[in-house]
Order: C-alpha cells, then structure tokens, then sequence
C-alpha cells in the first residue's frame, strides 16, 4: 500500500471540515474564536500528517481504540478510512476494488469490519 500512499493526492480541507463541523461553519466562523483556533489546528495536523504520509508512508499504522490489553475496537478507524476514500474514489478505485497487480490488499481490513466482536491483539497482527 506504500505505493498508493505516495501516488496519492492532497485533499482539500474544505472537502472534508464539513464532516466534523457541519457545512455553515466555514462559511460564518468568525476569526480568532475558539471554533477558529480548533479548526486551524485539526487543519494543520492535517497537513502535518499528509506530508509525513507522503515522504514515509511504511512509518504510519493504523491506530485502533483499546478496549482492554487484549482487545481493540477498529470500527472508527474502518469508518474514518471508508469515508477519507470517497473524497477521492477515483484515485482509491483500485485500492477498495483491488488491483490486477496489488491484487486485495485491503483484505484485512474488509475482513475485521466483517467481525461479529471487538478485535484481539492477535487478529490485528495477522489479518485474520
């Protein structure tokens, strides 16, 4: 997947901003507000993270909420994957529909979203 991370572009914050704030706050925030100042900032680690994925994409992981020392939720991070790939289907088209090369390489991730439970320790090594 290094290699789609590279290839890929940068999203526009615009495109995106209205899925945690709503559509009218970019259009009525006044500057220098708290709402502003929070908003810089999900911006700016944004493009803090963009950059990083850019140069070393093998440096990043997936990050899953813990639930206890064995177990993890991965829902939110399978949600908020999901979703960051719609803003760019076309560019993500052969990573979700796989590729003649890559081939499924988001196999593991389809297959933890088809879990009935929360995810061990072991299950994120493995792919299983």
């Amino acid at each position: 997947m290094s290699q789609e991370l590279r290839s890929l572009k940068f999203i526009d914050p615009r495109q995106w901003i209205p899925e945690l704030t709503g559509s009218e706050v970019l259009d009525n925030m006044p500057m220098e507000t708290t709402a502003h100042q929070a908003v810089q900032t999900i911006v700016a680690e944004y493009n803090r993270i963009s950059a990083s994925l850019a140069e070393t994409p093998e440096d990043h992981r997936p990050r899953f909420r813990r639930i206890d020392d064995r177990t993890f939720d991965t829902m939110d991070w399978h949600i908020s994957f999901l979703m960051g790939t719609g803003f760019s289907q076309k560019q993500w088209r052969s990573v979700i529909r796989g590729h003649a090369v890559t081939g499924d390489i988001i196999a593991p991730i389809r297959k933890l979203s088809e879990a009935t439970g929360p995810a061990a320790q072991s299950d994120c090594r493995s792919g299983r």
